[in-house]
């Protein structure tokens, strides 16, 4: 073997040798090591494969909890409340929500409150006052309270649409003047009506309080203005000089 053979044999073996240092540096080679022979020397070479890179995580985001819509899918726009029922009509929710209670004889009339009706706004003692009122429960207990004075006139029943009328008189004892009329529901709803009651003196009717105060400031001035006119042509007669009797003068 020539100089130069064993120069390239010798350093086969020392690459073969670093390769083997290697390999037992890094631990027991893979199955799948690549082996390559050295045909001049007979070594064999064996170089390890690379383990196989582990795979990277791959981060998971945390659930998110869902968050109830305000508004219509897809519109955007925020969800409006429903309607709310005819204003002083009867609903289910408020007879549902109210324990009835009979409410204490008020000592004075309320000053806020539902409108109520009357079928006249003049009466007098002894005549018949018909008052409605809306807004309750079906079926509910409605007090019936008559003002200044406070009377109570009775309790009544809401009919199926939530209306309440009662029929009572003016009782005789009732002063002149105005009146109020009060409703109250056993569920708290106020209503009210003032009316305007009269006095009756000697044969005067019903018809004679009809009359509204100013037709009868008017025909007491026509008749003020009549008396004084015929006062004063009284008293220009009186005052004409009296012609003498011819006769008289003659004499």
């Amino acid at each position: 073997m020539s100089v130069r053979s064993r120069t390239s044999a010798a350093v086969r073996c020392f690459i073969a040798a670093l390769a083997v240092a290697a390999a037992a540096s890094c631990g027991a080679a893979s199955a799948s090591a690549k082996e390559i022979p050295d045909q001049e020397t007979g070594f064999t070479v064996t170089i390890p494969s690379r383990p196989p890179a582990k795979p990277t995580p791959t981060p998971t985001r945390a659930p998110q909890t869902p968050v109830a819509s305000t508004g219509n899918a897809g519109s955007g726009s925020p969800s409006r409340p429903a309607a709310n029922a005819p204003h002083g009509a009867p609903t289910a929710a408020n007879t549902a929500s109210c324990t009835p209670t009979e409410p204490a004889v008020p000592k004075q009339a309320a000053t806020t409150g539902e409108k109520a009706t009357t079928d006249k706004s003049l009466y007098v003692p002894g005549q018949q006052v018909t008052a409605t009122a809306t807004g309750y429960g079906a079926g509910e207990q409605v007090q019936l309270v008559l003002f200044s004075d406070p009377v109570l006139i009775g309790t009544f029943t809401a009919d199926a649409g939530g209306q309440v009328q009662a029929v009572f008189p003016v009782a005789e004892k009732t002063t002149a003047g105005t009146h109020t009329v009060q409703f109250t529901g056993w569920c708290k709803k106020v209503a009210i009506a003032d009316i305007l009651v009269g006095t009756t003196t000697g044969a005067a009717s019903s018809t004679d309080m009809n009359i509204p105060p100013w037709a009868r400031w008017t025909l007491g001035a026509v008749v003020l203005a009549g008396l004084l006119f015929l006062g004063w042509r009284l008293i220009l007669v009186m005052r004409e000089p009296v012609a003498a009797d011819p006769a008289v003068a003659r004499s």
